[in-house]
């Protein structure tokens, strides 16, 4: 079970779902205060990453799924300046941020399944940023 084809299923929904948390923020309809929204968007993100890399092993399928759900989910940016009259990105260096960070936090859920694999180098490196961290203020 896996594929493109799922891939971008999994993917048109999570977007789906970013959609729904912006209008439901943006709008009245449920008390929501601005960072909470953000909160549950990069949420969504994680577990799109996570949920696409699961049935395939490896963190392309999670990329792929993630980068379908921030195609759909793009339809936000326009969706600002249309309906609610506020265009999010004036400046060409908030918007390559903005996507910088979607991407990182996305890759970071799309890693999650692996990470079993890399618990014992991680708990080594840790350790020895611990130890020497010791060191330095002895």
């Amino acid at each position: 079970m896996g594929g493109l084809r799922f891939g971008a299923l999994l993917g048109a929904l999570f977007g789906a779902l970013v959609v729904l948390t912006w209008y439901v923020g943006r709008t009245d309809i449920v008390p929501l205060d601005l960072s909470v929204g953000l909160v549950l968007i990069s949420a969504l993100f994680v577990a799109a990453g996570f949920v696409g890399a699961r049935p395939s092993g490896t963190l392309a399928g999670g990329i792929w799924v993630g980068l379908v759900a921030g195609g759909v989910s793009g339809v936000t940016v326009p969706g600002d300046d249309l309906m609610f009259h506020n265009f999010p990105f004036y400046q060409l260096k908030s918007f390559v941020f903005t996507m910088a960070i979607s991407a990182a936090v996305e890759m970071l859920g799309a890693s999650l399944p692996g990470f079993s694999r890399y618990r014992h180098r991680v708990g080594r490196t840790f350790g020895a940023f611990a130890g020497a961290w010791r060191e330095n203020l002895d």
